[in-house]
C-alpha cells in the first residue's frame, strides 16, 4: 500500500507539471508583447505572395509603399505592417519589404525590410530566438528623385539584353524624356541604390 501510494502521488505530480508547464506556454504565447509601434506611419499594399513550397512552413512576403521618412518610423511601419500580414494569414514567417515609390515593387529600391516570425524560428524553423530582424535606412527621396527611380525601372526592359542593361543609352535617353542631365540621372540612381546599402538594424523591444 505504501509502495502504490507513493507511486500515485509521483504521476499526480508528474501530471501536475506536465499541465502547469503547457499552461505556462499557452500564457507566454498569449501574452507575448508586441512591439512598439507608436511612430508608425500610413502605408499601402503593393504586393503579395507565398514561399513555402518545400520547407514545411507557411512563408509570406509583403511589398508595402509609404512616406515614411525618419529612421523609427520606417521600423516602426514594417513591424506594424509584418504583424497585420501575419495575423491576417496565419503564417509562420513573414518578410516585409517598404519601398517609398509607387508602381515598381520593393525588389530594388527599399527603405526598410522586416522578417518576423512569432514561434522564434525564423524562415526555417530551426532558428532559435528569431523573432524579429528589421532594418531600415535614413536616406530620404525627394519627388524629383523618386519619378527619375521610377522612369529608370520602367525603362530597364527596352535597354537590356540578357540581363545585361546599357546604362549610358538608358542614361542619355531619360535625361532627354526628364529634361535633365545624364549625370544627373545617375545621381538619382545611385541614390537610389544607396538606400539598400546603408540598412541599419533597429533594435526591437
Amino acid at each position: 500500500m505504501i509502495r502504490v501510494n507513493k507511486a500515485g502521488l509521483l504521476i499526480i505530480a508528474i501530471a501536475t507539471f506536465t499541465a502547469m508547464t503547457a499552461g505556462d506556454i499557452l500564457w507566454a504565447q498569449a501574452t507575448q508583447t508586441t512591439p512598439d509601434t507608436s511612430a508608425a506611419q500610413s502605408y499601402r499594399v503593393a504586393e503579395t505572395s507565398d514561399f513555402s513550397a518545400g520547407y514545411g512552413r507557411t512563408r509570406k512576403s509583403l511589398c508595402i509603399v509609404s512616406d515614411a521618412e525618419r529612421f523609427t518610423a520606417r521600423a516602426h511601419t514594417i513591424m506594424r505592417a509584418a504583424i497585420r500580414f501575419q495575423q491576417e494569414t496565419g503564417a509562420d514567417y513573414v518578410q516585409v519589404a517598404m519601398t517609398p515609390i509607387d508602381g515598381i515593387g520593393c525588389g530594388d529600391y527599399f527603405t526598410a525590410i522586416a522578417e518576423y516570425a512569432p514561434d522564434g524560428g525564423g524562415a526555417t524553423g530551426d532558428e532559435a530566438n528569431h523573432v524579429w530582424q528589421v532594418k531600415a535606412t535614413d536616406i530620404v527621396l525627394d519627388i524629383e528623385e523618386r519619378l527619375v527611380l521610377r522612369a529608370w525601372q520602367e525603362a530597364k526592359p527596352q535597354f537590356s539584353d540578357n540581363g545585361d542593361v546599357d546604362i549610358e543609352r538608358m542614361k542619355a535617353h531619360l535625361a532627354a524624356q526628364l529634361n535633365l542631365s545624364p549625370e544627373e540621372v545617375e545621381d538619382f540612381w545611385l541614390k537610389g541604390v544607396e538606400m539598400g546599402m546603408t540598412l541599419r538594424r533597429y533594435p526591437v523591444q
